[in-house]
């Protein structure tokens, strides 16, 4: 599935945030860098999943409030998915399963059972890599949706990069 690793940021009750888990090991940059861009630290979780780039690895996130009992000094969580691989649709539906997991049971041992499972067989709980093409995630996007979400001075900044 093109997974490096897995990662599990969590904002405790004195609203600290911090990595608990990952598998393999995450280093500390990008601990660091993964602790600053998951959105744990907004008030209202507004932007529930998020993606971004550091080096080569491209890292998908989840965030979501925490409301059960099962975690009490945990107010919210967010599940983090390292890869070399750019699909944003296909991460994202894989962070939903994987969420959903890290909640009814708020431990690393199902994470990592299903990063196992995934190495495996690509394979978790319905999500399968073969439903997703990587290619078509790098076609995806269109010049109207970068003007939209840049407005027009990109269209500027390009032409003089031209």
């Amino acid at each position: 599935a093109g997974i490096t690793a897995l990662g599990v940021l969590e904002r405790d009750i004195n609203e600290d945030v911090m990595l608990t888990w990952s598998y393999p090991a995450i280093t500390q940059t990008m601990g660091q860098v993964l602790v600053g861009r998951c959105g744990l630290d907004d008030k209202k979780l507004s932007d529930a999943y998020r993606w971004s780039k550091l080096g080569s690895t491209w890292h998908y996130m989840m965030t979501a409030p925490v409301k059960n009992n099962k975690h009490p000094r945990v107010n919210a969580v967010c599940i983090a998915c390292l890869s070399d691989q750019f699909n944003p649709e296909k991460f994202k539906a894989l962070l939903v399963v994987l969420l959903k997991m890290y909640t009814s049971e708020p431990s690393g041992t199902p994470l990592l059972k299903a990063y196992l499972t995934l190495f495996r067989t690509a394979e978790v709980g319905g999500w399968a890599d073969r439903k997703f093409d990587n290619r078509r995630a790098l076609i995806a996007g269109s010049i109207k949706s970068v003007v939209k979400a840049f407005g027009p001075s990109c269209v500027l900044l390009w032409s003089a990069m031209l």
